[in-house]
């Protein structure tokens, strides 16, 4: 039988369709529709399985679109409608549209709107009498103020729900509270419980007895709980707490962590879970004084052994966010006994920051002994692959306190976070403590490549390097490959000398480099630069908004000349945008009380748009441009380069240019090439 389009077996259109819908590639998917009569209804069944309505004209153009409610509307497929967008529509608008919606999608079996309102459910009420949409799943969120209304609606639907938003408030009269109704929903796989008055562990025993199949369980706290009135977790029997394999996927926005028998009911609890989260967002617990106080309190309360133990039990999790687990036990005794339990292959990743830095140039607090209390967060995402262990330190008085944590398990260390103190980088105090401010001030540098002698990567931001420590007692780090420098501020020489202790170093990302107040050169005003790593050898680099802070707008440049000096000798380009250079003024430095964020800069494939590349050019050129007030003049020294990316994008995204470089042959040879043919002769030339 001669094939053709319309006669492909059904199934392997089905699932042709379907994965063109779980690649969200809808407009591939409605053209399937038209190819022909055998793949209409296919291609219907995957396009409107599911509807997700994005704005008021989307809304009212379906609802005009299929207002046919005869067999052959395609509406009939619809399984799930879901609304997105900032829908600024009354409620009897809302009303209509959920009316009209009954009689398009009469086999609909979830509906997730944006802002659910009384009359929405009234309507789903209404739907239910009337013989329809009797199956339903799920029906969004319960706002407080439609409480009554949604607890209606989910016991007419109480043997079909599958999810389930339970507002547990003291003010829900105890008729129409779910709370202890669960034992009615016997479909239940997932439930949402927002509660004021009951703690966790009181909660989930109670869910897990009434509810025998659940998958998902979400607890929180409701606007104005009033967290001194919920009782502390005691001590409990854990060989009387029965496990509960079957739920995979927990999450907790409220206190986290108040003991040990906190952490071991977890661990015994939820003995096969693979999503967690904790607190994953830590901006309404901070706001919560008495919440983030209770948290700190019981830093004593933990012990190395269960807090290590409770890191491995979260790291088998495929993936997780847990943060704010509050303690005073040493960092370092921590992660070694957590490493020598933990079967987790990978880099080992730690990130260190003083966020909560409130002493910093106190003089009579800098004389209080260290106070070591930091909480630590665990994060990990399939899509990152990156497993990063966060120790956010409260504060540092007479010393850092990560130093001695360094010195006992910094050989266990393959990549590496180091955050300062967004907020004080640029001010360390001078002439309180000595010794306490040359480590601020870069001695912390030379303390990280000494003691952790098989790091890889090391990222460092909001910080200060104005100087190392004697060349006596310098160090050489040749494991050290892949350095990052982000919101930092640099002395004259700090880049040659860190070249000169990481020989090994590949690759180099300098971004947002700021001058110490001492070391601004007259130079700088005129966008004159030298970059000076004698000893580095760098198959990446690359150079972003490099010492903007001291330039006037007045001196800003529209093109970019460029000088790299290797072993090999010498080599000039240059970047003059084809478009015209729209100056954008802009605050330098850029605010250094922007939320710090420990973790890696993910490194993304290089894009080579049009006009990217820099142009070669002769000597003299460059020398001409030296005296230009509109020529950026970077000049960068080196053993040897690979690829150079070069951006000024604070000024203009146009002032960004990409150099590859290839032998000096090849060099020479280019400079009368196009820029097509520039570009496959280095694409040819250079191993990506």
């Amino acid at each position: 039988m001669t094939r053709s389009f319309d006669n492909f077996p059904g199934e392997i259109l089905n699932v042709v369709f379907a994965y063109l819908r779980s690649g969200l590639d809808l407009r591939s998917l409605s053209q399937c529709e038209l190819v022909c009569k055998n793949w209409c209804l296919p291609a219907q069944h995957s396009l409107y399985t599911k509807v997700i309505l994005q704005s008021v004209h989307q809304v009212e153009t379906l609802i005009a679109a299929l207002k046919n409610t005869s067999n052959s509307s395609p509406g009939r497929f619809t399984r799930t409608l879901e609304f997105y967008g900032d829908f600024e529509a009354d409620e009897n608008r809302v009303s209509s549209w959920v009316d009209s919606f009954i009689d398009i999608f009469p086999q609909a079996e979830a509906i997730f709107p944006l802002k659910s309102n009384p009359r929405f459910y009234n309507a789903i009420i209404k739907a239910y009498e009337s013989g329809k949409w009797r199956h339903m799943r799920s029906f969004g969120t319960c706002p407080e103020e439609s409480v009554e209304k949604h607890n209606m609606c989910a016991l007419l639907h109480k043997d079909t729900l599958n999810i389930l938003n339970l507002h547990d408030g003291k003010a829900i009269t105890p008729e129409i509270n779910l709370y202890n109704k669960l034992h009615f929903f016997s479909s239940l796989k997932q439930l949402y419980l927002e509660t004021n008055h009951r703690s966790f562990y009181e909660s989930v025993e109670h869910i897990t007895e009434n509810v025998q199949d659940l998958h998902l369980l979400s607890y929180g706290n409701l606007t104005g709980t009033n967290f001194d009135s919920l009782a502390p977790y005691k001590p409990v029997d854990l060989s009387s707490v029965i496990p509960q394999p079957n739920i995979k996927n927990l999450e907790m926005h409220t206190i986290g962590f108040e003991s040990e028998d906190f952490l071991l009911y977890l661990m015994t609890k939820f003995p096969e879970l693979y999503f967690l989260k904790i607190n994953p967002d830590m901006g309404p617990i901070i706001r919560h004084d008495q919440l983030l106080d209770k948290i700190k309190s019981t830093k004593n309360s933990l012990s190395a052994d269960i807090i290590s133990k409770f890191m491995v039990y979260v790291t088998k999790c495929q993936s997780y966010n847990v943060k704010m687990l509050y303690t005073t036990v040493k960092a370092d005794e921590i992660l070694n006994k957590y490493w020598e339990q933990s079967e987790i292959d990978g880099p080992r990743m730690v990130a260190i920051a003083y966020t909560e830095a409130s002493d910093w140039g106190n003089f009579d607090a800098q004389r209080v002994p260290n106070d070591t209390q930091m909480y630590i967060n665990l994060t990990y995402s399939p899509e990152t692959a990156e497993r990063v262990i966060s120790l956010n330190y409260k504060s540092w008085n007479v010393s850092l306190p990560h130093l001695d944590m360094l010195e006992k398990c910094g050989t266990g260390i393959d990549r590496l976070v180091f955050c300062l103190d967004p907020f004080k980088c640029a001010n360390v105090a001078i002439g309180q403590n000595e010794q306490m401010n040359d480590m601020a001030n870069g001695y912390f540098f030379s303390h990280i490549i000494e003691y952790c002698t098989r790091l890889q990567s090391l990222y460092i931001c909001h910080s200060r390097i104005e100087l190392f420590t004697s060349d006596q007692h310098s160090f050489i780090n040749t494991c050290l490959t892949d350095l990052s420098l982000e919101h930092v501020y640099v002395s004259r020489y700090i880049l040659s000398q860190i070249s000169k202790r990481l020989p090994c170093l590949k690759r180099l990302s300098l971004v947002d480099l700021y001058t110490c107040k001492e070391e601004i050169q007259f130079e700088a005003a005129r966008f004159n630069f030298v970059i000076d790593m004698p000893e580095s050898s760098l198959r990446f680099f690359n150079l972003t908004n490099h010492f903007l802070d001291n330039v006037s707008i007045t001196r800003y440049p529209t093109k970019i000349l460029l000088k790299l000096s290797t072993e090999d000798g010498n080599l000039y380009y240059k970047h003059a945008p084809n478009r015209q250079i729209e100056l954008m003024k802009k605050n330098f430095p850029r605010s250094i009380q922007d939320p710090v964020d420990t973790e890696p800069e993910k490194v993304v494939p290089v894009q080579l748009a049009k006009d990217s590349l820099a142009i070669p050019i002769e000597e003299k050129e460059y020398n001409d441009g030296l005296k230009s007030a509109k020529c950026a003049n970077i000049h960068v020294k080196c053993r040897s380069m690979n690829y150079l990316a070069l951006s000024l994008e604070r000024i203009n995204p146009l002032l960004s240019c990409v150099v590859i470089l290839v032998d000096l042959a090849t060099y020479k040879s280019m400079s009368n090439m196009s820029e097509d043919e520039r570009l496959l002769v280095i694409l040819n030339s250079f191993p990506f």
